[in-house]
């Protein structure tokens, strides 16, 4: 996961939002709205590997630039692993969650993610203050540990006009046989 090497150390006070924008001259922040522990639906259970119904936290937030909500994430935690890494308390996890699981031994090496558009809902449209005729961004990423555990099941959905991906030295033989 090299794009997130920065923030896959403890001890950081950025996560990967607050760094990516640092990188181009954004002030950029992330907003904890609240941490809930819930049963996992089904189709988050499928993404992390669980039985649905299996004890699960939700962790919701906004990543903000200069003010403006720019995304609405929603990640969701085994609660074994969020409990170990602090992720099931509430409040902004200092540092990041890659931090965190890497202080607690979860050991994130990879992530896969899927990027689609789509209309937005009324409710996104309104939290992220925009019209309903302008298409979102939906990013869904499964961080794996190196043992190809799931960890974090992460679903964003963002104003495909403000939104820009950058995608670089991705290795093209890595792993393949």
């Amino acid at each position: 996961m090299s794009r997130y090497g920065a923030v896959l150390r403890p001890g950081g006070d950025k996560g990967p939002w607050e760094t990516a924008t640092a990188a181009v001259g954004l002030e950029g922040s992330v907003v904890a709205l609240f941490v809930e522990r819930i049963s996992a639906p089904t189709e988050i259970a499928s993404l992390l590997e669980v039985e649905p119904g299996s004890p699960a936290v939700r962790r919701s937030r906004h990543a903000v630039i200069d003010g403006d909500v720019v995304q609405v994430q929603n990640a969701y935690y085994p609660a074994e692993v969020a409990a170990a890494a602090g992720l099931d308390e509430p409040g902004k996890v200092v540092g990041g969650v890659f931090g965190a699981m890497t202080a607690a031994g979860l050991d994130p090496q990879t992530a896969s993610e899927t990027v689609t558009a789509r209309p937005p809902t009324k409710a996104e449209a309104a939290e992220l203050g925009i019209g309903e005729r302008v298409p979102v961004m939906c990013i869904e990423r499964v961080v794996r540990s190196g043992s190809g555990r799931a960890l974090e099941a992460l679903r964003v959905v963002g104003a495909a006009d403000r939104l820009e991906l950058h995608y670089g030295e991705l290795p093209l033989a890595g792993g393949v046989p």
